[in-house]
Parts: C-alpha cells; sequence; structure tokens
C-alpha cells in the first residue's frame, strides 16, 4: 500500500529507495548521472532513471509529497 510517493535525485543505486519503499512509499521520478550506476539501478528496480536532472525541466516533474538527494560525488 502506497502511504505517499517521492522523487529520488541524485540516486546513485538507490539507497533512499531502498528504505522509502520499505516505509510505503512509491518512487515516482529517480535520476542518476552515472552510467555504472545507471545500470545497477535498472538491474535492482527494473526501470532506468531519467538521467542527468539538469537536463529535467521541473514542470515535468510528476506530483510529489517528498523529494530526496543524494550527494554529488564529484
Amino acid at each position: 500500500m502506497t502511504t505517499f510517493t517521492y522523487i529520488e535525485t541524485f540516486a546513485g543505486i538507490g539507497g533512499f529507495r531502498q528504505a522509502l519503499d520499505k516505509l510505503g512509499g512509491q518512487c515516482v521520478l529517480s535520476s542518476e548521472i552515472d552510467k555504472f550506476a545507471n545500470q545497477a539501478y535498472e538491474v535492482l528496480y527494473g526501470e532506468p532513471t531519467a538521467g542527468d536532472i539538469t537536463k529535467i525541466d521541473a514542470k515535468d516533474a510528476p506530483d510529489h509529497d517528498l523529494l530526496v538527494g543524494g550527494f554529488p560525488y564529484n
């Protein structure tokens, strides 16, 4: 049962998603720029991320209750 929706930015391999899904969350958008992290994310969750967050227009983001983001490492 979904209790809230969220967007995961700078997702890496989905650390936030692991926790938030267990709490009843549903990810409506994820973004990650790293090629290898994206490959792992797709294997783990069965869907690719939206890629580079700077290429996503804010108006295209789905409605969500929570926005989370990892720390960029570059």
